[in-house]
């Protein structure tokens, strides 16, 4: 089962997802600034993660950030642990932009 060390969120045109990933949390950071997200929020995971997990320890981290919580969303096929919602996309070389 893949794992990922980095997990968080960000805003690219209004739409607020949860990005998991592997590596640094700056050149994520990067990436995504230049792919025009902003809002970015990363974090390092205590230990690597599922997506399931990560997503989890995510909404025990940021469940009070305002924009995280009203503007979240989740598909079908990922279960949130509590009425936050986290929406996943494919991956491109083992990370989400």
């Amino acid at each position: 089962m893949k794992t990922f060390t980095i997990a968080g969120y960000s805003n690219l045109n209004g739409r607020v997802k949860l990005r998991v990933a592997t590596g640094t949390v700056a050149r994520r950071t990067s990436v995504l600034k230049s792919s025009g997200h902003t809002d970015i929020n990363l974090i390092e995971l205590p230990q690597p993660m599922t997506r399931p997990e990560a997503m989890a320890y995510v909404e025990a981290q940021f469940a009070g950030v305002e924009l995280f919580k009203s503007k979240v969303a989740a598909p079908a096929s990922v279960t949130a642990t509590s009425d936050l919602e986290v929406e996943f996309t494919p991956e491109a070389d083992s990370v989400e932009a």
